[in-house]
């Protein structure tokens, strides 16, 4: 689907400009939000069709090593955030929290770490005034001051983490797993080493939670179409709830399975032109 169709078909969908912008923001986050489950897809396909890391890097643009840390033990990520989808910025978060472990079991601290690679949590953090080099220069001087700690404590602390963000984006209602759930974990557990970390570089953490607030918030439907849920229908289709269809809310406008369907087509037809 090109960009022009995407267009004419936000267009169709809604009256005046800010119910277009409504449709389309709903829209972008599905695209986005099924691209990243599609990529993982066909990686997992490669990987079982016998496939090297190297192979599957090369086409990612990334080392095998990075490769395999953003996709390869996605068993131990999915035993903890069950059925929601982790998005590929937050993969790479991890990844990146792998890393600064360096081949030791990842902590809190380390999760906070790898949260400035890349995504909302990244962005939320670097407002505040922090970078990746002060919160991991501040992250060893705690763990200078503790000393030897249980690896199974920390392993279970990290795991708890996911966990916990999994519960947030479940109660917002998302069906994935991204950065800005994490950050909301650890910012939540004022007991971890990460939030210990924050604190002694004196952040303000209320605000963190306001903003995270504003960014994990459940989407919410205009008191108007509220009061005829059951024949709420498709904005690109029209099919309705109580013909039997599964449909997709957003911020006033829903679509259906079938239109979601014709999304990842689209995406897996190639680059929108």
């Amino acid at each position: 689907m090109s960009m022009e169709n995407l267009i004419r078909s936000v267009d169709l969908a809604a009256e005046g400009p800010l119910g277009r912008f409504d449709v389309a923001l709903t829209t972008a986050e599905i695209l986005s939000s099924r691209g990243d489950e599609l990529v993982d897809h066909f990686v997992q396909l490669a990987r079982d069709g016998g496939h090297s890391w190297t192979d599957i890097g090369e086409r990612l643009g990334v080392s095998k090593q990075a490769a395999r840390e953003r996709f390869g033990d996605r068993s131990t990520i999915e035993s903890a955030v069950g059925e929601l989808s982790p998005t590929l910025r937050l993969l790479k978060c991890l990844a990146a929290a792998d890393a600064v472990a360096e081949g030791e079991p990842v902590r809190s601290d380390h999760q906070l770490v790898g949260l400035f690679e890349d995504g909302v949590g990244a962005s939320i953090l670097e407002r505040h005034g922090l970078t990746r080099d002060r919160v991991a220069a501040t992250a060893n001087e705690l763990t200078d001051g503790l000393g030897e700690t249980s690896e199974t404590t920390d392993a279970i602390q990290a795991r708890r983490n996911l966990e916990r963000a999994s519960s947030i984006a479940r109660r917002a209602g998302h069906d994935y797993l991204g950065t800005e759930h994490l950050l909301a974990a650890i910012v939540l557990d004022p007991g971890s080493r990460a939030r210990s970390v924050l604190e002694r570089l004196n952040v303000d953490i209320p605000s963190i939670k306001r903003e995270l607030d504003q960014s994990i918030k459940p989407k919410r439907i205009p008191r108007r179409r509220r009061r005829h849920q059951g024949a709420m229908e498709c904005a690109f289709c029209g099919k309705q709830r109580r013909d039997g269809s599964r449909l997709v809310a957003g911020p006033g406008v829903c679509i259906c399975e079938d239109c979601i369907r014709l999304a990842q087509d689209a995406i897996a037809d190639g680059p929108l032109a």
